[in-house]
């Protein structure tokens, strides 16, 4: 189905359909841009989505020492990885690494630079692999490797990366993308998406990520 989407704006930088919104006289042509979610408005994301889900305190963990607890939090929900967690009284910066659903623990790390928010890849299951034309690219098929660039987050520069399948005789072998540099902050359950030039070729819901430290 994607394949048939027609995208009318593709072509055209967002200055120029701006100046096409204000020739026709739309009243969006000066609109300050949105980057976030419109039905939430100007509310945290965090207070809209506790209306729908209860709190659920848990304790604040060392990524490096699990025997260190830094202090409590109200809910894993209200986190994602890479961001900053405030713990009152404790001025030291930590930053969310990892969460826990078994035992509601909340891993985090000192410093945005720490190794523990670095990923040297990831996987996607391939049920859960679009691939815009229908079918990956024909190289991929022939060799089993792709060189291609990639996005994990919004509005990040798009990254060298190697795709191939793991080792494995299993009939769902996980797709094994392997960044040509360690990336922060991968995300699993959000989304990546793999580019050639200027084209998306597609995009997968990441399963998990390669450590720096696997092989």
């Amino acid at each position: 189905a994607l394949s048939r989407v027609i995208f009318p704006l593709g072509s055209l930088y967002k200055t120029q359909v701006r100046s096409l919104a204000k020739s026709h006289g739309l009243c969006t042509a000066e609109k300050k841009d949105s980057v976030g979610i419109c039905f939430v408005g100007k509310r945290k994301f965090t207070d809209f989505i506790g209306n729908y889900l209860d709190e659920n305190p848990g304790n604040i963990v060392s990524v490096d020492d699990t025997k260190i607890t830094f202090g409590r939090h109200s809910g894993l929900f209200r986190y994602t990885i890479g961001q900053g967690a405030k713990v009152s009284g404790l001025k030291k910066k930590l930053f969310v690494t990892g969460k826990d659903p078994k035992t509601n623990n909340l891993f985090v790390c000192e410093g945005e630079d720490n190794p523990a928010l670095f990923s040297k890849g990831l996987y996607v299951n391939p049920k859960f692999m679009y691939w815009v034309d229908g079918e990956p690219p024909r190289d991929f098929c022939f060799t089993g490797t792709l060189r291609l660039k990639c996005k994990v987050r919004y509005r990040q520069a798009s990254v060298w990366c190697t795709l191939h399948f793991e080792n494995s005789s299993t009939e769902n072998r996980r797709l094994v993308v392997i960044f040509d540099e360690p990336e922060k902050a991968v995300t699993p359950m959000q989304v990546v998406a793999f580019y050639r030039g200027d084209v998306c070729l597609g995009g997968g819901l990441i399963g998990g990520v390669v450590d720096t430290n696997q092989s």
